[in-house]
């Protein structure tokens, strides 16, 4: 349990837990919230479908998830699918915390997981994928504020001519200076059609961006955050033999 919210706490999650090794997540998003039933996996006692599918019910959550050792999880590919369950690794659960730690994630990322995949094999390259695209983007961003930095101050130039020299996508690289003519960057503004002025150098318009974000947060409200202290909940944790099918034994016979 206490690893389960090392992982989802910094994401901003709620952990709450149940006993026999579940737990409710919660995702307190005003209108968008959801929560998820989360089973943790042992190999000293056999997974109970029928429980858990009956705690989904009477308890009104949206998704049911199992978590445990990527090779306990295997086996319940099948059975997972069966119930409309997810898996969800321990080894995938640490390497979402390495990711969160360059590209921020949140419940709402999380949620299509919680729908399908989990984070697991395909859910996992799937997550490693998301997070890829958005280090991509920070890159392409990087790379056209190296090249306005040689420019001198002010000058014009054309959107075309910067994509070529590039390498890049003509809408990306507009996507890129429109964001940069926005507050609060100010750095270029448009001329005309495919045309932009460099207002300012790049290492004075970042100077100024960073003086104005020191600035604002010194301003922002303190959050008060409610302590709570709670005694630790055992690993009462359920595993899985013939008992694996979501229905029980000999449900895939039937």
């Amino acid at each position: 349990a206490n690893r389960l919210r090392t992982a989802l706490t910094p994401l901003g999650f709620r952990i709450e837990p149940l006993g026999r090794g579940q737990l409710n997540v919660h995702a307190d998003m005003g209108r968008r919230g959801y929560r998820a039933l989360v089973q943790l996996l042992s190999r000293t006692e056999r997974l109970d479908w029928a429980d858990l599918l009956a705690r989904r019910r009477t308890s009104g959550v949206k998704y049911l998830a199992v978590v445990g050792d990527h090779r306990d999880l295997l086996r319940l590919t099948n059975p997972a699918d069966l119930a409309r369950a997810t898996l969800w690794s321990w080894q995938a659960l640490d390497r979402m915390s390495l990711l969160h730690r360059s590209v921020p994630l949140s419940p709402i990322e999380l949620e299509t997981h919680f729908e399908r995949d989990g984070l697991f094999e395909k859910g996992l390259e799937r997550l490693e994928t998301t997070v890829a695209q958005r280090v991509a983007e920070r890159g392409a961003m990087s790379e056209v504020l190296a090249r306005l930095a040689i420019m001198r101050t002010p000058s014009v130039f054309l959107l075309e001519d910067m994509a070529g020299e590039l390498g890049m996508s003509r809408e990306l690289v507009l996507r890129i200076l429109d964001r940069l003519a926005a507050p609060p960057f100010h750095l270029v503004a448009k001329v005309e059609a495919g045309e932009f002025v460099l207002r300012q150098g790049v290492a004075d318009a970042l100077s100024n961006v960073a003086d104005y974000a020191s600035s604002l947060r010194a301003r922002l409200p303190v959050k008060q955050v409610e302590r709570l202290v709670a005694s630790g909940e055992p690993d009462l944790l359920t595993d899985a033999d013939d008992s694996d099918q979501p229905f029980g034994p000999g449900a895939a016979e039937a």
